[in-house]
């Protein structure tokens, strides 16, 4: 079947996969490396991160989550887990071609094997079950303000919707920004955050970029594998038609080579 929207050379470095659970009061430290063995082998380097704290959870000073990091040996892939979520990360890493981006149709079913691998250890381990009460699907996009500038009079006129418009103005070109617009999905499936704003790239020469980022949440109409894979669909499908939405036609079609 024909994709809706398509490019060649999208400006994606990042898509993210996730799903927040009921806390699992019986998962201890040592649990994270069992779960570990459960990985495929080239998940061969472990690292904490700082745990993402639950507006509606309340944490005490010994209760605080750990959150662990399982990352693949080429540093593209990586599983994150802690007590009440579980995400997957699909990353470009330096010297990837635009072009080798794997695509959702790849992405999700990885995402849903391990999150199949947490359902099976969790009751191999008698530890709970994994019920999700929310999803989150997050698309990154980087965009070189350097190539935008030899397209638009403003590297910002890249997003339609935040053209600057009139003649002679009083306040000059913005030398940074952060725009944030939140969008609702259909009936009561969650709703899509939008987040615009400069950066810079710290590796090799402080490129000046747009950070692009369409994260959709939500919760699924059930919480079995179709009510999940609906929910992914319809996030996706909207994070894809948003983006196009969005941004400059005439760009897609000749920088990212929409097909």
């Amino acid at each position: 079947m024909q994709k809706e929207v398509d490019f060649e050379v999208p400006p994606i470095v990042e898509v993210v996969a996730g799903v927040t659970f009921r806390r699992l009061s019986g998962f201890e430290i040592p649990h994270f490396g069992r779960f570990w063995e459960m990985l495929p082998s080239d998940f061969s380097r472990t690292q904490t991160a700082t745990p993402n704290l639950r507006p509606d959870e309340s944490y005490g000073p010994l209760d605080m989550p750990v959150r662990c990091w399982f990352l693949s040996e080429d540093n593209r892939r990586l599983v994150q887990l802690q007590r009440d979520s579980f995400f997957f990360n699909w990353r470009r890493v330096e010297g990837d071609d635009a072009g080798d981006y794997p695509e959702y149709h790849t992405i999700y079913p990885e995402f849903v094997r391990h999150l199949g691998s947490l359902h099976d250890f969790v009751k191999r381990e008698n530890i709970g079950g994994v019920e999700p009460i929310g999803c989150e699907l997050t698309y990154v996009n980087l965009i070189s303000v350097e190539l935008l500038n030899g397209h638009f009079g403003s590297a910002t006129d890249v997003m339609i919707d935040h053209r600057r418009v009139g003649g002679k103005r009083f306040l000059p070109e913005p030398s940074e920004f952060n725009w944030v617009s939140i969008y609702p999905l259909p009936g009561t499936a969650g709703q899509l955050t939008v987040r615009a704003a400069s950066a810079v790239r710290t590796t090799g020469a402080n490129e000046k970029l747009i950070r692009l980022e369409l994260s959709a949440q939500g919760q699924p109409a059930s919480n079995d594998q179709k009510g999940l894979d609906a929910w992914f669909d319809l996030a996706h499908y909207h994070i894809v038609k948003g983006f196009a939405d969005m941004t400059d036609l005439d760009f897609q079609s000749s920088v990212w080579r929409r097909r």
